[in-house]
């Protein structure tokens, strides 16, 4: 029987090793994850989603904000009052991003939490003060249990850690109406004066 070549011999024992060392990373990780904690009313299936109230709060924001900005951006644009072209353009988008972030948070839809994240993105790189707002939100969409409760999904087919996940992420922490109140005072100051103009005319 002929010999098997010393260097298909090498190249086996470097395949079989990188595969040891792929499972051995594998296997810390799984070690390294924190479970779920599943409670006894996460074991039965849920029927409908209910929304939680920090994700009503953020939807009602983004709706009022919204809604001034376009108005102002409008009266703008046709020249009911005064105001730069260009910032009416940028205020009508920023509306248009804040209302489909609204709709799409009020009706658990996947495009609500992707147009959050925009808004918190357009605030990083501004580098306005609103961003000490948007981070708070930012980051409580961005939770694996908020991607789930907006996925879309039937909430029959969801499995028990799915529903315990949701359930814990989606609790209410103080920094979201906090958060929410701040972006609605900045608001205010800032579309205060247009909106006085307009309904005064």
């Amino acid at each position: 029987m002929p010999a098997t070549p010393p260097s298909a011999s090498k190249a086996d024992l470097k395949r079989t090793r990188k595969q040891r060392a792929r499972e051995a990373m594998a296997a810390r990780e799984r070690g390294n994850e924190v479970p779920t904690a599943v409670q006894p009313e996460d074991e039965t299936p849920l029927v409908a989603f209910e929304r939680p109230s920090p994700l009503k709060q953020i939807a009602v924001m983004d709706f009022v904000v919204g809604g001034a900005e376009a108005v102002v951006a409008a009266a703008t644009l046709t020249g009911h009052i005064g105001g730069a072209t260009e910032d009416a353009v940028w205020m009508g988008l920023h509306a248009l991003v804040l209302l489909v972030a609204a709709v799409g948070l009020w009706t658990l839809r996947p495009f609500g939490r992707y147009a959050q994240f925009a808004m918190a993105a357009a605030a990083l790189v501004s580098g306005s003060i609103a961003m000490i707002a948007a981070i708070p939100i930012g980051i409580y969409v961005a939770r694996p249990g908020m991607a789930l409760l907006v996925s879309g999904r039937e909430p029959r087919t969801l499995d028990a850690r799915q529903r315990a996940r949701i359930r814990q992420d989606t609790a209410s922490p103080l920094l979201i109406p906090a958060a929410v109140g701040f972006y609605t005072l900045l608001a205010v100051t800032r579309l205060w004066s247009p909106l006085g103009a307009l309904f005064s005319r």
